[in-house]
């Protein structure tokens, strides 16, 4: 995987850009998690050239400070893919950056030929409303997330820096592996919770007429990350909203950290 700093806005941000794979090029947009969904980009990348670049506040871009909100990170990634001239691509995007891809082909749906949003937040029920995760414990997080309390992902959520710094030597490049992860972790919340925090209502009803305006057909497929959410009610207000030819689920078996079947599953409908 490369990566690159692209210049946006005459350098006023500088954005992290990784690319790998070679073919027709995808766009990923990461969610939370970060550097913890490179297995699945890997995966992508097999029958794609993936373009993922990281949003300010992760990875290496800056500017963060320059955004004052949601609107103006939309408008930032606009103006990021018209300096990499992408049109005419998918877009696969991850809770905050699901949010994200849903938002960008709200506002050009004619730039994106398919749009895939995985456990995207900004979704809103008031009936089952999305976990505060900002405020909740991490094991409870953990435990909403994850069916399987033991694996690798449920645990990496639930352990906090204090419980495991104390047992790694900062010196071992495995010490200083767990130290970046929780530095970096530390960091992708904070930034996380500028866009996120009170768990936000996007208005995706404002925009339920742009497939029918798009002179191009535009596509949504959703899947969830979560295992222990029931997908038919998390998928209620928008199935509400767009046509169901538009738009198809993916089995809830569909996860980042079990990519085996999922990138070819969400790229080939």
């Amino acid at each position: 995987m490369s990566s690159r700093i692209v210049d946006v806005n005459g350098g006023q941000f500088q954005i992290d850009v990784s690319e790998t794979g070679s073919g027709d090029p995808l766009l990923y947009l990461h969610g939370i998690a970060g550097k913890q969904e490179g297995e699945f980009i890997a995966k992508l990348a097999a029958s794609h050239r993936v373009i993922a670049p990281w949003i300010p506040g992760f990875g290496g871009s800056t500017g963060s400070e320059e955004i004052a909100d949601f609107h103006d990170l939309i408008y930032l990634y606009l103006d990021l893919l018209d300096e990499l001239d992408l049109r005419d691509l998918p877009i696969v995007g991850h809770s905050l950056g699901g949010m994200l891809a849903a938002e960008l082909a709200a506002v050009q749906p004619d730039r994106f030929s398919k749009v895939v949003l995985i456990g995207a937040l900004g979704l809103w029920d008031q009936d089952n409303q999305v976990m505060d995760f900002f405020t909740v414990p991490p094991s409870e997080f953990a435990e909403a997330m994850y069916a399987d309390q033991k694996s690798e992902a449920a645990l990496d959520i639930a352990t906090t820096p204090q419980s495991r710094l104390p047992e790694v030597d900062p010196e071992t490049d495995e010490g200083k592996e767990v130290i970046d992860y929780y530095v970096e972790r530390a960091k992708s919340m904070s930034t996380a919770a500028k866009y996120l925090w009170p768990i936000p209502n996007k208005g995706l009803s404002k925009h339920d007429s742009t497939a029918s305006r798009s002179q191009r057909c535009w596509c949504g497929v959703i899947a969830m990350e979560s295992v222990r959410r029931s997908t038919p009610i998390i998928l209620a207000p928008l199935s509400a909203i767009l046509p169901s030819r538009s738009w198809r689920a993916l089995p809830t078996w569909c996860t980042l950290r079990s990519p085996a079947k999922f990138p070819h599953q969400s790229i080939s409908f």
